[in-house]
């Protein structure tokens, strides 16, 4: 078997260290593949009754913030609260602008503040305001996974 190895590897190895090789690349994955199964991501509360957690649940898939997402705070680490705020714009607003700049801006805008709360020991651990005009809730929301998603990154 010795002589296979050696042929096979065009030169005299040693069996020893070709199995210490061999159990050393083994316990990695190993523990790896452990580790990996082991590390959950934490649980997080959404309210469904708020108006703004099915956009939010959305960006939060499509930025892909790992977290789980439950709808039971029970089982939650951590509490997601919402605020919103919005303006519909002026149509003489956005008027003068495009007589002014050519482009139709009528002031309109969507605002969501986010804080997300530690549900034992009750610390806000992450609060940001993302504002778009325009578009809907949907890029807000997005723009609130993005930021959350890069906080829990550096953390």
């Amino acid at each position: 078997m010795k002589g296979v190895v050696a042929l096979i590897l065009g030169r005299k190895t040693e069996w020893r260290s070709i199995m210490r090789l061999t159990i050393t690349v083994a316990v990695l994955l190993t523990s790896s593949l452990l580790w990996a199964q082991t590390s959950e991501k934490p649980k997080v509360y959404l309210d469904q009754h708020s108006e703004f957690s099915t956009a939010f649940a959305a960006g939060v898939e499509k930025k892909q913030v790992p977290v789980t997402l439950v709808t039971d705070i029970t089982l939650a680490r951590y509490e997601v609260d919402f605020s919103r705020e919005g303006s519909n714009g002026s149509k003489a607003r956005g008027i003068m602008t495009a007589l002014a700049t050519g482009v139709y801006a009528d002031g309109s805008y969507d605002r969501v503040s986010m804080k997300v709360v530690d549900t034992q020991t009750k610390e806000i651990v992450f609060s940001y305001t993302c504002q778009k005009g325009r578009g809907g809730i949907q890029p807000v929301a997005e723009c609130l996974a993005k930021h959350w998603k890069s906080h829990l990154k550096k953390n």
